[in-house]
């Protein structure tokens, strides 16, 4: 365990370091995409300062959330933190990152997990993506009993949130913002053909969306073809063709839409591959960060780019038939920070006070003992009762234990 953090995570405070879409354009967060490698190496070396650590690594988000010592100086300590999840970079390079600590950090990570910090407010992917976070850094004992808490609190925010507010009737994806502004340069998309590249979750989403808008066909590109015919098999609604990413180029241009959902590094698509003579309007819709079309492509005729940073303008539109759900949606977040914090208070203290007791049992047992060898001016009947007065005191405050550890596992 470092040195500087506490044996019990309650004394800690929460720090957060973020970069995501409300102030970095898609190019700065594809210089700090992490994939799951990247991930695991980070954590590793992240534990060098904190004994627990969860990553998130999104299309538009990257996150590290650390446990730090309390009396830790928190500007110092994320410059540190930074470094060694990104060792290869300088310092200046870092000016886009932000920062929080204690209650700010447990709020912040609150209103991501119930996508209230979403480009899309209300989206449900974030959800998944930050439990599975948590629950990849729990399985690799990077994180423990103080994220278990902090993502339960923030699920059972989110369930509340959806049942009692109208967050969940606006868009719940990019994807249905991004088929909307697809909408408005090509009409009467079930008829048009349509591909994705892609099989991860993004793809599965997409799929879902394009059913609801009347696609009955599909092309799903992907290099692992094997995937692709899985995802293809989950929709019975749509007939769903799977092809080996390696055909991607040459088949472009039989394709009237064309989303990408994928984690591949660098350009699957270049300026010079679409750069033919199409009819009909052509429109790309990229989520992925990094980008998997050459911006370039914006250059040739009747064809249409469309990026995350495009769909962010797009739904700011939506924002104000959000507002009160969303402050709504704000308070009980804001009641569930309350309830987090509390619990870490009552676990700490009912921490104290067993080891307290640890500390007292033996003395007890022993001042109780002395006070017959010492204190010969008392009679026997006061000897009786301070002994009894001491074991009284045990007693109240294991009962105490008890009380607060009941409270904590019942919030």
């Amino acid at each position: 365990m470092p040195e500087s953090i506490s044996k019990n995570p309650s004394s800690c405070k929460l720090v957060c370091l973020s970069l995501n879409h409300h102030h970095a354009d898609t190019q700065t967060r594809e210089q700090f995409w992490l994939n799951q490698e990247r991930i695991e190496r980070a954590r590793k070396r992240l534990k060098k300062i904190s004994d627990q650590v969860v990553l998130l690594s999104t299309c538009n988000r990257v996150e590290a959330y650390l446990l730090a010592d309390r009396l830790q100086e928190t500007d110092a300590y994320s410059q540190k933190a930074l470094g060694l999840l990104y060792p290869d970079l300088s310092a200046v390079e870092f000016e886009p990152w932000i920062q929080k600590s204690g209650k700010d950090a447990v709020r912040h990570f609150l209103e991501v997990t119930c996508s209230l910090d979403s480009m899309v407010v209300g989206e449900t992917q974030i959800t998944g993506q930050i439990k599975k976070a948590v629950e990849g850094a729990v399985a690799a004992k990077v994180a423990g009993s103080y994220f278990s808490d902090l993502i339960a609190h923030g699920l059972r925010a989110n369930k509340e949130i959806r049942s009692s507010t109208d967050i969940g009737k606006y868009p719940v994806s990019v994807s249905h913002a991004a088929m909307h502004l697809a909408g408005k340069v090509i009409s009467n998309i079930p008829r048009k053909n349509i591909a994705i590249v892609g099989a991860g979750e993004m793809a599965r989403l997409s799929i879902q969306v394009l059913i609801a808008k009347g696609v009955k066909e599909l092309t799903l590109f992907n290099r692992t073809i094997e995937k692709a015919h899985r995802l293809a098999g989950e929709f019975s609604e749509v007939k769903i063709k799977a092809i080996d990413l390696t055909m991607l180029r040459q088949k472009l241009r039989e394709y009237d839409l064309i989303l990408f959902a994928t984690n591949a590094q660098g350009y699957l698509v270049h300026k010079a591959d679409v750069c033919y003579s199409m009819d009909m309007p052509q429109v790309f819709l990229d989520f992925c960060v990094p980008v998997n079309v050459d911006p370039k492509t914006k250059a040739c005729d009747n064809t249409f780019l469309f990026t995350l940073e495009d769909i962010q303008h797009n739904i700011r539109a939506n924002k104000e038939a959000r507002s009160e759900s969303l402050r709504s949606a704000q308070g009980i977040v804001g009641e569930q920070v309350q309830n987090f914090v509390k619990r870490q208070k009552d676990k700490l203290l009912t921490g104290e006070i067993s080891a307290f007791l640890e500390e007292l049992k033996n003395p007890l047992q022993k001042f109780s003992a002395s006070l017959h060898d010492r204190v010969t001016e008392l009679d026997t009947d006061t000897k009786k009762e301070i002994a009894k007065d001491l074991k009284v005191l045990e007693k109240r405050l294991h009962s105490l234990v008890i009380r607060r550890e009941r409270s904590a596992n019942n919030p």
